[in-house]
C-alpha cells in the first residue's frame, strides 16, 4: 500500500493494493496513516526494507516514551518506570513486530499517548489536554479500532462529577463518530471494487475451530509470545505474594476493565486469533502495567524489576531470533533473499505489465518482492476454475494480463503447461516467466 501511494498518488482516501484482479486496486482498509507516512519517506529516500523497519522502530519508541510517562504519572519511581517501558519492548511479540512494517505499532503508540493524556486529564482538567487525548485516541482507533480499549480503560481514574462527564462524553462522541465514519466508508470502498483484502469483518468459523484456537492461544501463544515465560511466572508469583495485602483500587480497576474489554473483543473476533498472534498487542500494556504495579510494592523493587527484565530479554531473543530471523526461517523463496537474483527476476518482467503470479499463500508477498501488480493464486487449479462459466485464466487474459510468473518449486508444472496461449519467456532460479498471447 505504501509503495502504491508513492507510485500512484498520495490520496489517503484511496488506498491501493497490488492484488488488483479486474479493478484499479482501490479497496477499503483501516485508515492508512502508517502506510501514507511511510510512502512520504519512500518518496524522498527510495523504497527499502530497512526504511520501513526504522520507521516502525521510531514509532514504537514513541510508544515506549508514552508508557514511561504513564508510569511516572502513577507515582512509579523513574528507574522502575524505565524498566517497565523496556518490558514492553522485550515482550516477545513486540520484540518481533516492533521492527515490522505493520500499522498496529503506530496504533499502539497513539493509544498509549491517548491513555497518558486521559490520565493527565483526570488529574487536572484542561481543554488542551482533552484535545490531545481525543486526537491520539481518534488516530489509534482509525488505524486499528481495538486499540481504543487502552484509552477507554482510563475511565476508572476520573471522579464522578458533571465536568468529567462532559469531558468524557465529548471525547467519546468525537472518537467513536470519526472511527465509525471511516470504517463505513472503508466498507463502501470495498464493495465498490469487490476487493475484500482487509479484515473489516469477521469470518464465521465452527465451534470446534473456536475451541482449538482458544486452546492454542492459551497453552502456546500466551506463555511463549503474548507474555513470555519469565514475565508470566513473575506475574503469578507477585499475585500470590500480594494476595493477603490486596486492595481494590483504581489501578486494579484499570487493568480489570482493559482485560475484560479485550476478552469481549477476543470472543467476537476469535477467528482473527487463529493465525494472527499480533492481535494480542492491545492487551500487552495492561499485563505489563499490572506487573509494574505489583513490583513497586515489593522490597528491593528495583532489583526484582531488573531480574525480571533480564530474564525477559533473554527469553524474547531466544524465542524470536532462531525462529524468525535466521535465514532458513524466513519462509521466502531463495530468489527473494538473494538481491542479485531478485534484481534479475525483476528486470525480466517489463515494467507496468499486469501479471498473474503464484503459488503465493499470502496473496501479496510475491507482488511486493517482484514489484508487480495484477492477479495471484494460491493453487494453480484456481487458474482453470470457472468464474461465471468462463475459465478464470481466460478472464485474466481478457483483462490485459501479459505475464504469468510461477514458482516452480511449489506449483504443479503439468497444470501450468496445460494452459493455452502461453510461451516460456524467461527462467530465473525456480521462477519461470511465461508470456501470454494477446486476445484478438
Amino acid at each position: 500500500m505504501a509503495n502504491n501511494f508513492t507510485e500512484e498518488g498520495f490520496n489517503i482516501l484511496e488506498p491501493k493494493i497490488d492484488r488488483r484482479n479486474e479493478t484499479n486496486g482501490i479497496t477499503g482498509s483501516h485508515f492508512p496513516l502508517y502506510e501514507w507516512g511511510l510512502a512520504v519517506i519512500y518518496k524522498f529516500l527510495g523504497t527499502h526494507n530497512s526504511i520501513a523497519r526504522i520507521y516502525s522502530l521510531l514509532l514504537f519508541s514513541l510508544g515506549l516514551l508514552a508508557f514511561y510517562k504513564i508510569l511516572i504519572l502513577q507515582k512509579i519511581k523513574p528507574f522502575t518506570a524505565f524498566i517497565g517501558s523496556l518490558l514492553l519492548l522485550f515482550n516477545p511479540i513486540l520484540f518481533y513486530d516492533s521492527a515490522n512494517a505493520m500499522p498496529d505499532i503506530m496504533a499502539l503508540s497513539m493509544a498509549l499517548f491517548a491513555l497518558y493524556y486521559f490520565i493527565k486529564l483526570s488529574q487536572k482538567r484542561q481543554i488542551s489536554t482533552l484535545l490531545l487525548a481525543t486526537l491520539f485516541a481518534v488516530i489509534a482507533g482509525l488505524i486499528k479500532f481495538q486499540f481504543l480499549i487502552i484509552p477507554f480503560a482510563s475511565i476508572v481514574y476520573f471522579k464522578r462529577n458533571r465536568k468529567n462527564l462532559i469531558y468524557l462524553s465529548l471525547a467519546t462522541v468525537a472518537t467513536t463518530s470519526l472511527v465509525i465514519l471511516w470504517y463505513q466508508y472503508a466498507l463502501k470502498l470495498t464493495e465498490k471494487n469487490n476487493l475484500r483484502e482487509y479484515g473489516l469483518w469477521i469470518k464465521p468459523i465452527t465451534i470446534q475451530e473456536k475451541f482449538n484456537t482458544f486452546v492454542n492461544n492459551l497453552t502456546i501463544d500466551t506463555p511463549e509470545l503474548i507474555v513470555g515465560w519469565p514475565l508470566l511466572i513473575a506475574l503469578i508469583y507477585l499475585i500470590i505474594k500480594s494476595w493477603r495485602t490486596f486492595k481494590f483500587n483504581s489501578n486494579v480497576a484499570f487493568v480489570a476493565i482493559g482485560m475484560l474489554s479485550f476478552l469481549l473483543f477476543y470472543v467476537v473476533a476469535i477467528e482473527r486469533f487463529k493465525h494472527h498472534s499480533y492481535y494480542f498487542i492491545s492487551l500487552i500494556p495492561f499485563l505489563i502495567y499490572a506487573a509494574v504495579q505489583l513490583i513497586k510494592n515489593q522490597k528491593q523493587a528495583i532489583k526484582l524489576a531488573s531480574i525480571i527484565l533480564l530474564l525477559q530479554m533473554v527469553w524474547s531473543m531466544a524465542r524470536i531470533i532462531p525462529s524468525r530471523w535466521t535465514e532458513n526461517k524466513w519462509q521466502l523463496p531463495m530468489e527473494f533473499v538473494n538481491t542479485k537474483i531478485l534484481g534479475q527476476l525483476r528486470s525480466s518482467i517489463p515494467q507496468n505489465s499486469k501479471v498473474v503470479i503464484g503459488s503465493d499463500l499470502s496473496g501479496c508477498v510475491y507482488f511486493y518482492f517482484t514489484q508487480t501488480k495484477g492477479y495471484s493464486f494460491e493453487h494453480v487449479e484456481e487458474l482453470t476454475a470457472l468464474k461465471n462459466g468462463i475459465p478464470y485464466f481466460e478472464i485474466m487474459r481478457k483483462d490485459n494480463v501479459k505475464y504469468l510468473i510461477v514458482n516452480e518449486e511449489n506449483t504443479d508444472l503439468n497444470k501450468v503447461n496445460s494452459l493455452q496461449g502461453i510461451k516460456l519467456y524467461n527462467k530465473i532460479g525456480n521462477f519461470s516467466v511465461w508470456e501470454l498471447e494477446s486476445v484478438q
